[in-house]
């Protein structure tokens, strides 16, 4: 009889685990877009840190957002990587902490060029892909995690010396 138990115990447990390998083939397909450098990462939703002064600005949004999570479906923005370049254009939601002057035309997050420093790390267990770029514009630096799944999500950290960070979550695909 505890034999039995301890079988059924051991069946319910294997089958209430919720975590999913990837695939060979989706971890196969990560590693070869690496491996050639070449991919787009689109951003579906940013996810600003709160607003912390701002009453009334879910008006401005767009559809479907609220200050927690912007959609970005049919916004246009991107983080391209190209062998050791990147190419960046993302709209910016959150607050300035310091000032860039006024009709500035560059409120999002615009980069083209070679990173200072960027790291990569794979993690097993978690099955996901870890690309640290830091990044230095005209007016602030960058410390940018692009964080990359085998089914394709990804997530893109920002962290800025003159803004309140953001997350971007979307996709990445290879580039012909």
């Amino acid at each position: 009889m505890k034999q039995i138990l301890y079988i059924f115990v051991i069946l319910l447990l294997y089958s209430c685990s919720s975590t999913k390998l990837a695939t060979d083939k989706e971890l196969s397909d990560l590693n070869s877009t690496l491996d050639k450098g070449y991919f787009i990462f689109e951003a579906n939703s940013a996810n600003p840190v709160a607003f912390a002064n701002v009453r009334g600005i879910e008006n401005l949004l767009p559809p479907g957002s609220n200050t927690a999570s912007i959609n970005l479906v049919n916004n246009p923005n991107y983080l391209r990587v190209r062998n050791d370049s990147l190419y960046i254009s993302l709209p910016y939601f959150g607050e300035q902490q310091l000032s860039i002057g006024y009709n500035s035309s560059n409120s999002g997050i615009q980069f083209e060029g070679i990173p200072k420093k960027t790291t990569s790390k794979f993690n097993k267990k978690k099955q996901k892909q870890e690309l640290v770029f830091d990044v230095r514009t005209e007016g602030e630096s960058l410390k940018m995690v692009l964080t990359l799944f085998p089914n394709r999500s990804a997530k893109l950290d920002v962290n800025s010396s003159h803004r309140t960070s953001i997350f971007y979550y979307g996709k990445w695909k290879p580039l012909e």
